[in-house]
């Protein structure tokens, strides 16, 4: 991405309307008491929750098009063993994986 001209500080480059963002679930929806169960330094988990809804939608959801385009498997360091997880040297992975 480039830009053709100089850009004045603060100035909006790419507007995303609100209707075509996957967000957590939102306070009301079926799957908000699911989510406020998930703690909040694992929010990730709360999208996935939001991923997970619209795929069963299958074609009837909005997004269909780009979910199609998302692997449908894949594998976190949520997941991981702890010998893994301490294998990756990465100090938030392991703060993250001992909320588990």
């Amino acid at each position: 991405l480039a830009a053709g001209r100089d850009l004045e500080e603060g100035e909006e480059v790419v507007v995303v309307p609100e209707s075509m963002m996957i967000k957590a679930p939102a306070e009301g929806s079926d799957l908000y008491p699911l989510s406020a169960e998930v703690p909040d330094a694992m929010w990730p988990l709360r999208m996935g929750l939001s991923i997970l809804h619209e795929r069963t939608l299958g074609s009837e959801s909005a997004f269909a098009p780009y979910l199609d385009m998302m692997p449908r498997t894949h594998t976190l360091p949520l997941f991981f063993s702890r010998e893994e997880v301490a294998a990756l040297q990465y100090r938030h992975a392991l703060n993250q994986t001992a909320l588990r």
